[in-house]
């Protein structure tokens, strides 16, 4: 008894030592399901023969044993966990990642990769070019050709053939007569070493694998047949060697060119494009009886989009929909996971209550029918009752499909390919490498794959989820982040719905189902999925055990023979094919649809191009699916006939003007006279036409934009060529037709349509239509925000929309409210102002923008409030300036341009005030301290750049901060940026400050505040591969800005 007493008050006090999440008397609620490692350190007293259950009682553990740090690393106990001494070259938490050793090798013609000696790297030269940096080349000395090959140069220096004996083969000659591999070719240790698709392969060593994540060294330590070369190999089971490659810049891989010792060349087992005669999968005779067991099979071998083969994922689920009373195909939209034989989860943003539903198991392939497939109707969703949808997040996202019993009492079917996930027992630790899969249908990444793909994320802390420069506030206990801080891979090579999947003791348990995240793949922006831990009790209320009532009688030990003579498939039933068209059964697995007029595709699901060889004349093709020939030339009056080409005797006959205006002729045109209350080319727009609200109940017939250019009609084929589709991508909505009369499907602050613009290209652009008021709008000029003007920084009054197609969309008064237009005329001539840079505003009186925009002979003044520099608007704020302060370190080199900042002070207008604050009119904030690469920024402007003329209205972009070392790489800009530069954008080539001007802003938001991170300065080209825009780094030139403003 004395024992328990000196126990307990020991756990006691040993709990309030290491600060216990409890609290006595009191219930406190802890977060268990992601969190780092807390380290629990022991009493030096304590007694070292206490039995094991009181040590497991007390969890006294050694957060070294066993030691956690990889490649030799040397673990020590800390207070707060544990810290692991590194030996060089290896960096990271546990001594994980190799130190980027060839960041300054050169290797010229020659691959640089790693080795355990130092310098830890070295330089592997393509032959004839020699070692140390593959520089120098001398062909055929030595000769490069293997087994008495002969080698003979070519006409250049760096040329060569080898000329190879009876029997060997390769580029040097490498391949010997007898080099092939036996049964799946774990044994091979041949010399090939090109891809069936004839790419070289990546040494096993290269650099490159382990910069993009893998180290085959690690993942197949206990396979002998890798080394420092770059032979095919099989070290993880596959079904025949293979090697990694480069592929553009990202790491691939893929079967090798060698053959089977039986003489026929290998077949690489990919997914088949067709299926000769496959046998129809047995089911198994226990339905279901176990969770979480897939098809064996390899782990992703690239992190990131590798395609899945069938059964590797058997609880993956299509979930499908088309309109409900259709007769059309259905599409896959989201992912789900098969928990039971007739219950799906999925996510609840997922759930259209107008939409008809339908899975499909077992196949990889959504693009084609597969001999695996199951395709069962829903009969009912279940979303959960705490379902929210914010601005910053999807709350409680997930929802139950209850299926239909097609085989009572079973609605899918156990087979190899068909399996139900676990829900998870206990939580997984962060850090835990998991894995996603899906075809990557997201909002960010709009047409997916038809091939299933799968990639690797590890589970990250709630605490490294919620950090301000992650998701801060944003996530709650429904939801969890796994992906990787640094961007990359995450749920955008899954689907929303789709399954996050660890694995324990070789049961695969499901523990997220995707739900949002920022954009795809950004740094600090990882995949966000719902917790389903938090979920398991609303999980089992639903389905419980509905699953199991219909049929108990059923002798579930029917062997898999009399299951099949049970069954007696009919592949045409249900009818596999859309729109229409009929089912021919081939066989007991194939079948072929017969498509109507327009439509193609294995099911006819595709329209053809009826416009393809379509002229006409002065019109445009637009698509008609209700009548052949399922296309009609749309002519621009006064054009007529069927292919636009014909002219009436007089362009006014017939009368093309509507509602009853008069048609006045000229030569081969006309002009409509309207009569009262009627307005637009043809008098077709009610001069009342105005719109309610954001104008999604706009019926209207107004079809121009804001710049007076022509709508493109809703079914123009134009848009269908260019992948999109209105009637499918806004299904629920019921104000598209066939015209071109603007609308809002999308939820948007206004009436749009598509139109093509100048570079022939398809854009989208807000309409010609005024907003309904019960009184006309007689502009007012906004009030001043107050007495306390330029009180805070950095708040727009207006929200900002995401752009509907990524960069250069214009932008609504008082969403950028610090942009200034500098203008500019030449001192002493009576000509007018004219835009020349952008600005921002910092204080009433004070602009910030680039010194190489001051010019000593021009006379200065700025424009704030308005978007468009091409007419006066209400908003406007016309100001003069009266100082310009250049950095005195500004410099003008042929390299970069040095410190270009430069401040302008604004006239007082109204004492003590310059520039009057309003919701049109606001100051940026100044940054106090360096914005992360990978932030995700605005950039804005009117577009005046040396190498693009500028727009007259407003554009914004976005674009991602990159890091000084990425910037200053040889490639880049080769060092020529100093610390008073940054740049953004994408090394890919795109958006960057050309879509801005210079001096105009680079803006960064944090928790709902803008801050001015740069100065758009200058930049190679524009949008240029590996040349982003260079701006002024605001965060160097705080002291000299406040030391000039005050």
């Amino acid at each position: 008894m004395a024992r328990i007493c000196i126990t307990t008050v020991y756990l006691i006090a040993l709990l309030v030592h290491l600060g216990a999440p409890t609290v006595f008397g009191q219930e406190l609620y802890v977060n268990y399901y992601y969190y780092d490692f807390a380290t629990e350190i022991p009493a030096q007293d304590v007694d070292l023969t206490l039995d094991d259950w009181l040590y497991e009682l007390m969890d006294v553990k050694d957060t070294c044993e066993p030691n956690p740090c990889l490649n030799g690393g040397l673990c020590d106990t800390t207070l707060d966990g544990f810290v692991c001494s590194c030996p060089e070259p290896y960096t990271g938490k546990t001594c994980q990642t190799v130190k980027d050793v060839c960041h300054s090798a050169r290797c010229g013609q020659g691959t640089c990769v790693f080795k355990s000696t130092a310098p830890f790297y070295e330089c592997k030269c393509q032959p004839p070019f020699k070692p140390p940096h593959c520089r120098k080349a001398s062909a055929c000395r030595p000769s490069p050709c293997q087994n008495g090959g002969t080698c003979t140069k070519g006409p250049k220096r760096s040329s060569f053939q080898c000329s190879c004996p009876v029997g060997y083969s390769g580029k040097f000659c490498e391949v010997r007569p007898n080099d092939c591999y036996q049964e799946d070719g774990e044994l091979y240790r041949g010399m090939v070493s090109v891809t069936v698709d004839g790419e070289d392969c990546l040494d096993w060593n290269s650099y490159f694998i382990l910069q993009k994540g893998g180290d085959p060294f690690r993942e197949y330590a206990g396979f002998d047949g890798i080394g420092p070369h770059n032979y095919c190999r099989n070290p993880d089971g596959d079904d025949q060697p293979w090697c990694y490659i480069n592929k553009n810049g990202t790491l691939r891989w893929s079967y090798c060119n060698v053959n089977k010792c039986s003489g026929a060349p290998a077949t690489p087992p990919t997914i088949h494009e067709t299926d000769p005669t496959p046998a129809k999968p047995n089911v198994a005779a226990a339905q279901f009886s176990q969770c979480g067991s897939p098809q064996p099979g390899r782990s992703a071998r690239i992190f990131g989009g590798k395609k899945s083969l069938p059964g590797a994922h058997p609880w993956q689920v299509s979930l499908q929909t088309r309109p409900k009373h259709s007769s059309g195909h259905f599409n896959h939209i989201c992912g789900g996971i098969l928990l039971e034989s007739c219950w799906v989860l999925t996510a609840a943003h997922c759930i259209k209550a107008e939409m008809e539903m339908q899975v499909v198991l077992g196949g990889v392939d959504i693009g084609k029918d597969e001999v695996y497939d199951q395709v069962i109707p829903v009969e009912k969703a279940v979303v959960h009752e705490d379902y929210k949808e914010s601005p910053f997040a999807l709350h409680n996202d997930v929802a139950m499909l209850q299926l239909r019993a097609i085989n009572k009492p079973y609605c899918a079917k156990e087979t190899r390919f068909v399996k139900t996930a676990c829900l998870p027992n206990q939580p997984f630790d962060s850090g835990t490498e998991c894995v996603i899969s899906g075809w990557g249908v997201t909002e960010t990444q709009k047409y997916g794959t038809n091939q299933l793909l799968d990639a690797r994320v590890l589970l990250i802390s709630q605490e490294k989820c919620k950090a301000p420069h992650v998701y801060g506030e944003s996530l709650d206990d429904s939801m969890f982040c796994a992906g990787n801080m640094k961007g990359g891979v995450d749920s955008c090579q899954g689907d929303s719905g789709g399954p996050l999947v660890c694995e324990r003791n070789g049961t695969h348990y499901v523990v997220g189902v995707v739900s949002w995240g920022d954009g795809c793949g950004k740094k600090y922006k990882p995949g966000v999925y719902a917790n389903v831990r938090r979920f398991i009790d609303w999980i089992n209320i639903d389905y419980g055990d509905d699953y199991t009532t219909d049929s108990p009688s059923l002798n579930v030990e029917l062997s898999d023979w009399l299951f099949e003579l049970l069954d007696e498939p009919n592949v045409c039933d249900p009818n596999p094919c859309f729109s229409g068209g009929s089912c021919q059964s081939k066989s007991d697995t194939n079948f072929t649809c017969l498509c109507p007029e327009p439509y193609m595709g294995k099911r006819c699901q595709k329209v053809r191009n009826v416009c393809e060889n379509i002229r006409c004349g002065h019109g445009t093709c637009v698509v008609n699916l209700k009548k052949p020939p399922f296309y009609e030339c749309k002519c621009k009056p006064p054009y007529q006939g069927a292919d636009c080409k014909t002219l009436p005797t007089s362009p006014c006959e017939p009368n093309p003007c509507q509602n009853g205006g008069s048609c006045i002729c000229g030569n081969r045109r006309f002009r409509c006279a309207c009569i009262n209350g009627y307005t637009g080319k043809f008098c077709e727009t009610v001069s009342t036409d105005c719109y309610v609200g954001n104008g999604e109940t706009y019926r209207g017939m107004v079809s121009t934009t804001d710049d007076g250019l022509e709508c493109l009609d809703w079914h123009s084929n134009f848009i269908l060529m260019n992948g999109d589709d209105p009637f499918t991508m806004y299904s629920s909505f019921t104000g598209l037709e066939y015209n071109n009369h603007c609308r809002n499907p999308d939820g948007d602050e206004k009436p749009w349509c598509f139109f093509k613009n100048k570079k022939g290209r398809l854009s989208w652009e807000y309409c010609k239509v005024k907003k309904c008021s019960v009184t006309p709008p007689t502009p007012v000029k906004p009030d001043p925000a107050g007495p306390a003007q330029f009180s805070q920084c950095g708040i727009t009054t207006f929200p900002t929309r995401t752009s509907r197609i990524f960069g250069g969309s214009k932008v609504f008064p008082g969403s950028h409210p610090w942009q200034v237009s500098v203008q500019v005329k030449s001192t002493g001539f009576n000509t007018e102002f004219y835009h020349y840079c952008g600005g921002i505003l910092l204080t009433s009186c004070w602009v910030l923008t680039a010194a190489h925009c001051i010019q000593p002979l021009y006379e200065y003044q700025v424009v704030l409030g308005g978007v468009n520099i091409q007419k006066d608007e209400v908003m406007d704020q016309t100001i003069p300036v009266v100082q310009k302060i250049v950095h005195e370190d500004y410099r003008d080199a042929a390299s970069a341009l040095f410190n270009d900042i430069a401040l302008l002070k604004l006239k007082v207008i109204d004492s003590p005030y310059c520039a009057k604050e309003t919701p049109f009119v606001r100051a940026a904030c100044l940054p106090d301290g360096p914005f992360p690469a990978g932030k995700e920024c605005v950039i804005s402007g009117w577009g005046a750049t040396e190498t693009s003329s500028h727009s007259s209205q407003l554009l914004k972009a976005r674009v991602l901060l990159i890091s000084q070392e990425r910037c200053n790489a040889p490639h880049v800009y080769s060092k020529r940026l100093d610390s008073s530069m940054m740049c953004a954008g994408t090394l890919q080539g795109g958006i960057d400050s050309c879509q801005g001007d210079s001096g105009g802003p680079l803006v960064c938001e944090q928790n709902g505040t803008n801050y001015i991170a740069g100065v758009v300065s200058w930049g190679d080209g524009c949008g240029e591969k590996n040349k982003p825009g260079v701006y002024a780094n605001v965060n160097t030139f705080i002291d000299w800005i406040k030391s000039k403003i005050n």
